[in-house]
């Protein structure tokens, strides 16, 4: 990045490149073990609409997001340590 303002390089372009990159490398990652037909983001990066749109760009899919993705990992972890429910959604 330094050496891309360096050379004059607009931040806009820098941090659209930043996260083309980054959605190749969840793209490749995550065509091992998420659906074919649909995807969704659950995490805190899927607020970031920039990230978001490069990585539909990516997987030709629309993303699914959660209302609120940053609880979505707490809140499996929950359901699974729950006795009584283990895996079983409300």
């Amino acid at each position: 990045m330094v050496t891309l303002r360096a050379e004059g390089k607009r931040r806009e372009d820098i941090t659209a490149g930043i996260h083309r990159a980054l959605a190749r490398r969840v793209a490749v990652m995550g065509r091992r073990w998420v659906s074919k037909e649909r995807w969704s983001s659950p995490a805190g990066v899927a607020k970031n609409a920039m990230m978001k749109a490069a990585l539909e760009g990516e997987i030709d899919l629309p993303i699914v997001v959660p209302p609120e993705p940053q609880i979505v990992g707490a809140l499996g972890a929950a359901l699974s340590a729950d006795p009584q429910g283990a895996g079983q959604y409300p």
